[in-house]
């Protein structure tokens, strides 16, 4: 409490016959006004104080932002920070950023991940980490019904995350009208209780990951995302156990908002502020694998990742606006980022295999043209009999698919002698193409000489 000095008042101040206790209580309202001034005061110039204190910080924080996009990379800044909220599984941070940046491309098709990997493998882990470095006005995570998402508020550009999810028909729906009409809301018409029709919508530009795992037995949905694995193996474990250590040693609050993590979040709000157009110049010298060109979706998806990777980098390409968009030149080096990050195998970017099913795609394989019997599958892989079975057939009562959903395999009933019952025999029908040939070598460039590749050879991709 502030104390004001005790008012003075002329001697005449106060009529003739005023008692001392009438003098007193009207001092003591006196001083308790100027006390409350004087608080009010202060406080006054606190709030102003911190106010300009977080003018400041947030002018920091931009500047380092700036500098970053300027002068430096992003993308290795954003690991930086992740490496220390997650251990492994990189290329989720890398391709989250191309998601995030590709929903502000006026003429992309949208990256919506999905991750593959078994229990306990780090799916939530790795997501959580890469998304806790994104600007939270951009993020919405938990579980939803089928029409929640129209009534949650989202902003458009918002990356939904929901884990261990398996979307049933209604969702599905919804998802796939979302992502193939990319660029505009999903509306959807209901009726209030006044018995008036209202228009909801799920906005623009929304991206959805999903974890679980198995993947929905609806190909059009797999066909509109991305296999992301998560990699789980011993080696990854024993690397783990020191990294939890040294966190348990510093007694350090995991995703704790420091000042690089604002900075993370701050590159993301100016890449967000704007819309973007890309240009390939060196489009016309690409070249597809066959099987690529058989694949539209991931032709599209291939230029996603190309245009995604010059937005995330426009401060450091040769950009100009133009009526408030923003016409960035793509490099060489975003064909890099985008062929290292793409699929590289035809059952992640074509079939949207995990990579169980691979496994056990290949086990059929190596069986050869006489098929291999179920229960042999079962002694091979060394997972107990429901597991494979929900592998090879799926669960269809829980819209989960099988490799028999998916993958170029079949099988017949056969009656084995020996042990007197029947099984299934498994064989496939095609042989699937892992590992195409990535692009042959970019230019050697000369401080005079425009890039051009070596005799005039187009450049490849892994697709």
């Amino acid at each position: 409490m502030i104390e004001e000095p005790d008012p003075q008042f002329p001697s005449d101040f106060f009529p003739p016959g005023t008692d001392e206790k009438t003098k007193s209580e009207y001092v003591k309202k006196i001083r308790t006004r100027r006390n409350n001034e004087a608080l009010q005061k202060k406080e006054s110039f606190r709030k102003l104080d911190a106010k300009t204190e977080a003018a400041d910080k947030n002018r920091q924080i931009r500047d380092k932002a700036l500098s970053v996009l300027k002068s430096g990379d992003p993308a290795a800044f954003f690991l930086d920070q992740y490496r220390r909220l997650h251990l492994g599984d990189e290329n989720v941070l890398r391709l989250i950023l191309l998601t995030a940046c590709c929903q502000q491309c006026d003429h992309s098709f949208g990256i919506h991940p999905a991750l593959d990997g078994v229990k306990g493998s780090g799916k939530s882990s790795a997501v959580s980490a890469a998304l806790f470095l994104l600007p939270e006005e951009y993020i919405y995570t938990g579980t939803f019904s089928a029409k929640a998402l129209y009534y949650a508020g989202l902003n458009p550009g918002t990356i939904v995350f929901s884990d261990d999810t398996l979307p049933d028909e209604d969702m599905i729906d919804i998802l796939k009208r979302s992502m193939t009409a990319f660029h505009e809301p999903t509306r959807h018409a209901t009726v209030t209780k006044d018995r008036q029709v209202a228009i909801i919508e799920i906005p623009a530009e929304t991206v959805f990951i999903l974890t679980s795992v198995g993947t929905s037995i609806d190909d059009q949905l797999r066909d509109r995302q991305v296999i992301c694995p998560v990699d789980k193996n011993p080696e990854l474990d024993k690397q783990y156990v020191a990294f939890l250590a040294e966190h348990a040693k510093t007694g350090e609050v995991p995703r704790t908002v420091t000042p690089e993590i604002e900075v993370c979040r701050e590159i993301m709000r100016q890449i967000k502020s704007s819309r973007y157009r890309v240009v390939v110049p060196f489009a016309d010298r690409i070249e597809f694998s066959d099987a690529a060109m058989e694949s539209r979706r991931a032709l599209n998806l291939f230029y996603d990742y190309v245009w995604s990777s010059a937005i995330l980098h426009y401060k450091t390409r040769e950009y100009v606006e133009k009526n408030g968009i923003i016409h960035v030149t793509a490099t060489e080096d975003d064909f890099q980022t985008a062929n290292h990050l793409f699929p590289q195998s035809e059952y992640q970017w074509g079939l949207k295999l995990s990579k169980r099913e691979k496994q056990v795609f290949d086990i059929i394989a190596k069986a050869g043209s006489y098929g291999i019997e179920e229960s042999r599958i079962i002694e091979t892989l060394k997972v107990d009999k429901g597991n494979t079975h929900r592998l090879l057939h799926g669960d269809h009562r829980k819209n989960l698919a099988g490799l028999a959903d998916k993958g170029p395999v079949t099988y017949i009933r056969e009656f084995n002698r020996d042990t007197g019952r029947q099984n299934n025999v498994w064989t496939i029908t095609r042989e699937l193409k892992d590992g195409l040939s990535s692009f042959a070598r970019l230019s050697v460039v000369s401080d005079t000489t425009e890039k051009q590749p070596k005799n005039n050879q187009p450049f490849k991709t892994v697709i």
